[in-house]
């Protein structure tokens, strides 16, 4: 039984979440309605939720992806297994331009291992010079040791096509993502907020939670007292049954140079488990964004290629995560048992580009300028800011949705404008 009192399929202390509840991971064609939710079909986020989800659903990219790094082959016996060598390996991965060497950074290295071995008169054991006698068997051998890290993650790839372009996107789920980090944590480390109950769903609602804490050590830079989480939380209150956890993430994403001559650029799109209460901040990267090209931006369709592009890579990133939120999914604790949680992603963080694009707004000219309020262009550094009213965020994305899938007909550009005007 679960904190409803309702059968459950939790599994037993140490075993892994089974069954229709747990999540799969699955690429199958979805609507945020399969999850099975025994709410309201009226509930006007539902709705919303449904409507947007089968917007980017129909572009197939969940489908379409597949493994982005597989296993190479390799002696049974690889080189960085070894005690005398590992050291040099982790060094290879974790200094050096972005956090990892270049080939140029890599030869110099074998050069300079080979010449410590050889100052130091190590007559008898020379482990380095022994393993790689070309500097090419070195950068090849770290190859491997580089997917031996990577191959775990489960990193994905897809082409997305927009605008007669292919744009190639390197992405993880967010929900696996935030199952590693909940696992490499210690089970004193969770902590899943205040939750809101009655006497006779505290003990059910203990048990799930198992050995993870209710309250932090720290205030956790005001996460758990901000308003946006109150809002969360009310919001699963309503709509979730007692005894479900809130999984918390926080987005970020800037632009960053992925090579060190400057010839890759993309933007980075990380993800913090906030119920994770650690002094150790850690941001996992979930997606690797291609840039548009300049010569595109500049054409009329240029931002709109843009925001199609960072929403596209939002819904297939977090598209796990969205069909879980309204029902829950088993999410498996370290030492042993798992707990039931609602995934959310409570604040991103990014340029004005990237913020626009979410909300569906125009990249410039817009007469309303802020995301969260409805304060005029002409107002907007005025004390008539402070008292705007509050965004109506079903209704901005509503409106720009019919924009998206209004059909071209005569006085279709006029309509766009209007709503455009009215919600930008």
């Amino acid at each position: 039984m679960d904190a409803s009192r309702e059968s459950s399929s939790i599994p037993a202390s140490g075993e892994k979440a089974t069954g229709d509840e747990s999540w799969t991971g699955g690429a199958g064609r979805l609507s945020a309605s399969d999850s099975g939710s025994d709410k309201d079909d009226g509930d006007h986020d539902r709705r919303l939720c449904d409507d947007v989800f089968s917007r980017y659903e129909r572009f197939g990219d969940a489908d379409q992806s597949t493994l982005a790094f597989l296993m190479l082959k390799g002696s049974r016996s690889e080189p960085w297994t070894r005690h005398d060598l590992r050291h040099v390996f982790v060094h290879a991965c974790t200094v050096g331009s972005g956090g990892e060497m270049t080939q140029r950074e890599l030869k110099d290295l074998k050069n300079f291992t080979r010449k410590v071995e050889t100052a130091t008169d190590a007559v008898r054991s020379r482990p380095f010079t022994d393993a790689f006698k070309t500097v090419w068997r070195f950068i090849a051998t770290v190859r491997r040791y580089k997917r031996t890290l990577i191959t775990p993650l489960n990193w994905k790839k897809v082409i997305m096509k927009i605008d007669g372009r292919q744009y190639t996107v390197f992405f993880r789920e967010a929900l696996q993502a935030a199952q590693d980090e909940v696992m490499r944590a210690k089970p004193d480390d969770l902590y899943w907020g205040r939750p809101s109950r009655t006497g006779k769903d505290a003990s059910s609602a203990d048990a799930i939670t198992g050995a993870s804490k209710t309250s932090p050590h720290t205030v956790l830079r005001n996460a758990w007292d901000g308003e946006m989480y109150k809002q969360q939380q009310e919001h699963v209150d309503g709509t979730l049954h007692p005894g479900k956890r809130v999984l918390r993430f926080y987005l970020y994403s800037n632009a960053t140079v992925l090579s060190s001559s400057g010839a890759v650029s993309a933007y980075l799109l990380r993800m913090r488990v906030i119920n994770i209460d650690t002094d150790e901040v850690r941001l996992v990267t979930l997606a690797y964004i291609s840039q548009v090209e300049n010569k595109v931006l500049e054409t009329m369709k240029g931002q709109e290629v843009r925001s199609e592009l960072l929403r596209r890579i939002i819904h297939v990133v977090f598209r796990t995560s969205l069909l879980a939120s309204h029902d829950g999914t088993w999410l498996n604790l370290p030492g042993g048992g798992c707990a039931r949680v609602s995934p959310r992603a409570v604040v991103y963080v990014c340029d004005q580009p990237e913020e626009r694009a979410v909300m569906c707004l125009n990249g410039s000219g817009c007469l309303l300028p802020c995301t969260t309020c409805s304060v005029g262009r002409d107002s907007f550094c005025t004390e008539a800011g402070t008292i705007a009213p509050a965004r109506d965020v079903h209704e901005t994305v509503r409106a720009q949705l019919r924009n998206v899938l209004m059909g071209d007909f005569r006085g279709s550009g006029a309509l766009r404008t209007e709503a455009e005007m009215a919600y930008s």
